[in-house]
């Protein structure tokens, strides 16, 4: 449901539900509401942060553009241990 995911601050789409994330996305944009994900579409379809294994890491990717849109400061200490796109 659209609407209870509107009053959150921070919304996490697991990969399992990433065949609506796209929509789900979409619905949320402009909303100032922070979104997180985990597969590799993830910030292509308008998420913010999207988690990935990289030589058996966790590491994490920022769309800075669109997190800055909508409304949040991203600090340069994140941003170092990042890839930003």
């Amino acid at each position: 449901r659209r609407e209870a995911l509107e009053i959150c601050h921070v919304v996490f789409i697991a990969s399992d539900a990433s065949a609506q994330s796209h929509e789900i996305l979409k619905g949320l944009l402009g909303k100032g509401i922070l979104t997180i994900g985990e597969n590799d579409e993830f910030i292509d379809e308008g998420g913010i942060i999207n988690f990935f294994i990289e030589n058996k890491k966790v590491r994490f990717e920022i769309n800075l553009r669109l997190a800055e849109e909508e409304g949040f400061h991203v600090s340069s200490k994140l941003l170092n241990l990042a890839r930003v796109r």
